[in-house]
C-alpha cells in the first residue's frame, strides 16, 4: 500500500496504526494525496456514501454535487499516475431516482479517463466478506 485517504479522524488513526509509515491523507482530493502521492498499479476507492445512502432521505442535489466534486478531485490521482487498474465502490442507490442524474454525471467523468470501464453489482458476502448489502462497483482497466 502506497497511501490511503480517510476523512474520519478515528478511522485515519486506525489506518496509521495498522500501516505504520504509510501516508494517510484526510482529503483524497488534496495535492498531497493525488499528484504528490507515490504511483501504484492498482487504485482502490470507496467514495463517501452518506449522501447516496437510503438512510439519508434529506440529501439535496447540492449534496450530491459536492460528493461528485470530491470524487472528481480524488480522480486526479488516476489522471496523474494512470494506474493499470482502478476499482471504485459505493451504494446501489446511485442506480435509482432521484440520484440517477448523479450516476450519469459520474459515468461521464469516468468515460473521460483513458480506461475501459465495467460497472456491476457485487455482494461482499459472496466473496467471504461480512457485509450482505450489495455494492455498486466500477472496474477500470487502463487503455493503451
Amino acid at each position: 500500500m502506497v497511501g490511503a485517504s480517510e476523512c474520519d479522524g478515528t478511522c485515519r488513526r486506525l489506518l496509521e496504526a495498522q500501516y505504520p509509515g504509510v501516508p494517510v491523507w484526510p482529503d483524497a482530493g488534496s495535492v498531497a494525496a493525488t499528484v504528490d502521492a507515490p504511483p501504484s498499479d492498482v487504485c482502490l476507492g470507496g467514495f463517501p456514501c452518506t449522501t447516496a445512502s437510503g438512510l439519508n432521505r434529506h440529501a439535496t442535489s447540492a449534496d450530491v454535487q459536492r460528493t461528485l466534486d470530491n470524487v472528481d478531485a480524488a480522480l486526479d490521482y488516476v489522471r496523474h499516475h494512470r494506474p493499470r487498474l482502478v476499482v471504485l465502490e459505493n451504494v446501489t442507490r446511485w442506480l435509482h431516482t432521484p440520484l440517477r442524474w448523479g450516476l450519469d454525471h459520474l459515468t461521464v467523468m469516468l468515460d473521460g479517463l483513458p480506461y475501459r470501464w465495467q460497472r456491476c453489482l457485487m455482494c461482499p458476502s459472496q466473496c467471504g466478506g461480512p457485509m450482505a448489502r450489495p455494492r455498486l462497483v466500477w472496474v477500470g482497466i487502463r487503455a493503451y
